[in-house]
């Protein structure tokens, strides 16, 4: 009885043994893995830390951003204010010569001068010096306008239109109503595209509405007048169109031949 007593003492003892091993093991390894714990503990602190920071920066740099968009849009805005004042102030000028006749009825070379004020109402006016402008002529300046804006595509009711005519010649001239409205309509497509028109190719024609070249007056003394001042070319109305000894004539039905011969 005894003995087996003291083999069941010896088995339990050996089992105690056992587990207190594997409780050793166990609290071993929960401190290992207590002391892994705490380290990434203090690993996952530090990231919060870093991620805090960096959010920090992140707000500042878009606090920063949205200063430098606020600064972008303001002058982005004086941009447009100058851009807008210097086409407001931008004048253009071209110059040019018109064919009438004087007292006499002879054919006459004379200066035009085109001045487009980049800001306007859509006025256009007309300065004469010693030049006789007979009826006609300034519905005909209003049409050559129109043409010129259609051809172009560019509108001219925010802009001022002056057209001067100037004859500095001791007599009156007179400009026969339309009679100039095609030489006109080539200065304001020269003007609203920034061109010139060729002085050494002088035209005389009215100017429909549809763009196409009326019939004029007064076209013997025209070339005359164009082969004394030294023109190399005259333009004239299709219908029109002579032979001159003396200066290539030229007839043209519309605006576009118009422009393909005075501009190029």
């Amino acid at each position: 009885m005894i003995a087996s007593q003291r083999t069941e003492l010896e088995t339990k003892s050996a089992q105690l043994e056992e587990l207190q091993s594997e409780i050793g093991a166990l609290a071993r390894e929960i401190d290992s893995q207590e002391s892994q714990i705490a380290e990434k503990t203090k690993q996952v602190e530090q990231l919060q830390d870093e991620l805090g920071q960096l959010q920090s920066q992140a707000i500042l740099l878009e606090q920063d951003i949205a200063s430098l968009r606020s600064e972008i849009q303001a002058k982005d805005a004086d941009l447009a204010d100058l851009i807008l004042e210097n086409a407001s102030a931008r004048r253009v000028h071209v110059s040019y010569f018109g064919l009438g006749v004087d007292e006499n009825g002879a054919g006459v070379v004379f200066p035009m001068e085109l001045e487009i004020i980049g800001s306007g109402d859509g006025r256009i006016s007309v300065d004469v010096s010693n030049v006789d402008y007979q009826t006609g002529f300034q519905e005909a300046v209003r049409t050559a306008a129109a043409v010129a804006a259609d051809y172009t595509g560019i509108a001219v009711s925010d802009k001022d239109i002056i057209i001067r005519l100037v004859n500095n010649s001791d007599g009156l001239i007179t400009v026969d109503g339309p009679s100039a409205g095609a030489a006109m309509t080539a200065m304001m497509i020269a003007g609203l595209t920034e061109k010139q028109p060729d002085s050494s190719v002088l035209v005389t024609g009215t100017i429909r509405s549809d763009g196409t070249i009326g019939r004029v007056g007064g076209l013997a003394g025209k070339a005359d007048a164009a082969s004394a001042f030294g023109a190399d070319k005259l333009l004239v109305p299709m219908v029109q169109q002579f032979q001159d000894g003396r200066i290539e004539v030229v007839g043209v039905s519309n605006v576009e031949e118009l422009v393909r011969h005075v501009l190029g």
